[in-house]
């Protein structure tokens, strides 16, 4: 059997210290359990330890007793019954040990509605003890089995402790929200402001509206670029198809890394250690049970290790130098204009040149608000736009145009 003592208690009345849990009543009169906050605690240092011998049943609650003379129960710390005098050593049967067992004058079974019916001072203190919830449905008048009985009140007021529970979870919330004071929320709005300003504002700052203005002018251009054909030496670890080769030689393409040797460092390492700890665990029962557990922490050491020494060998590949041609921009074909039909330029080739890209700007120019800006457009839109005209454009806030056609 696992070594179990008595825990302690202390009496709020009038101070006592170190009350053994077996004992439910103070010699003040101070019944344990009558305040809600009542609790056992281990026995302090200077305190007597009363360990439970295997005689005694430590599972068994202390509870209170009910007597078998008369049927009433009492507290435990009462020696004789309250109603008749009866000795509670003749009277074995505890509270708990025939809460379980139907009474013959309760056969007759109410509905669950009728044993609730004007019994809310019963749910509301969770703290009673076995004989107030068995006063309180006799003072009813109710014929529930008591077994019954008792569980629809347990229930309810179950019930009850949960809605207090949520009622103090609401309040410590509040509490915490006026610790952090006003200025929280007060933060938390302007932010949720300016970020929804910001929004509106980049959203209206590139809607654009569209208008119609004043044609100045119309330009044009194209380019051609020619390339011309020249040669190159190069050098590579492989030779394009196209090359012509002009030597090869053996050179350090990359290094490798070899082992050399071995070298001997102390270095600190880290082991885990077990460690045993003894405790005592509260059975809930007025008993603390002695237990062990254990836990590990990290310990430091010094240890020689051999560690690998390389150094870096090269790696000789063959490199290829050789000759090659390639084609070059070297000069440009433009024309440009204004109204007139754009045209690409004359090519005149040399013996080593050819065609390279081309390519092609069309711009017109309008005013706005007395100054003039420049847009680039497609050939198409182009061609449309005439000197003198109007041109339909979206422009946004931040001075942003664009052709209406080009955005569509």
């Amino acid at each position: 059997m696992p070594k179990l003592i008595r825990m302690v208690w202390d009496c709020p009345a009038c101070g006592r210290k170190g009350i053994v849990s077996t004992s439910r009543q103070c010699t003040c009169g101070y019944v344990f359990g009558t305040d809600p906050k009542d609790a056992f605690r281990m026995p302090a240092e200077g305190e007597q330890i009363i360990e439970v011998t295997d005689a005694e049943n430590p599972d068994e609650l202390i509870e209170n007793w009910r007597c078998d003379f008369c049927g009433s129960y009492n507290k435990y710390s009462d020696l004789t019954c309250t109603t008749c005098g009866h000795p509670r050593d003749e009277s074995a049967s505890g509270y708990f040990s025939v809460t379980g067992k139907e009474k013959s004058s309760r056969s007759d079974e109410l509905s669950s509605d009728d044993i609730y019916e004007g019994s809310e001072n019963i749910y509301e203190d969770t703290s009673k003890t076995a004989k107030e919830i068995d006063d309180a449905v006799h003072k009813r008048g109710e014929e529930k089995t008591y077994d019954q009985a008792a569980a629809d009140i347990k229930a309810q007021a179950a019930k009850v402790q949960e809605k207090k529970r949520k009622q103090a979870e609401a309040a410590a919330a509040r509490q915490e929200t006026a610790k952090r004071g006003p200025g929280a929320g007060i933060f938390i709005g302007i932010v949720a402001v300016l970020v929804i300003g910001a929004f509106f504002l980049m959203r209206f700052l590139n809607t654009p509206k569209d208008g119609f203005y004043d044609v100045t002018g119309k330009s044009w251009e194209r380019a051609i670029e020619i390339e011309e054909e020249k040669t190159f030496s190069e050098s590579d670890w492989s030779m394009p198809e196209t090359a012509r080769l002009l030597r090869t030689a053996r050179e350090i393409r990359t290094y490798r890394q070899v082992l050399d040797h071995y070298e001997t460092v102390r270095v600190t390492r880290y082991r885990s250690v077990p460690h045993t700890e003894t405790y005592y665990e509260d059975l809930g029962n007025g008993n603390a049970e002695q237990r062990t557990r254990t836990y590990y922490t990290s310990e430091p050491y010094e240890a020689e290790e051999e560690r690998p020494v390389y150094r870096n060998e090269p790696v000789f590949d063959t490199k290829y130098y050789y000759e090659i041609d390639r084609y070059v921009p070297s000069r440009t074909v433009r024309s440009s204009g204004a109204e007139d039909e754009p045209y690409w330029g004359d090519v005149d080739l040399g013996p080593k040149e050819r065609e390279g890209e081309r390519k092609e700007t069309y711009s017109f120019a309008f005013e706005d608000e007395g100054k003039t800006y420049v847009l680039e457009t497609s050939y198409s839109n182009w061609q449309k736009i005439e000197k003198g005209g109007k041109v339909e454009l979206l422009k946004t806030p931040l001075g942003r145009y664009s052709l209406k056609e080009d955005a569509a």
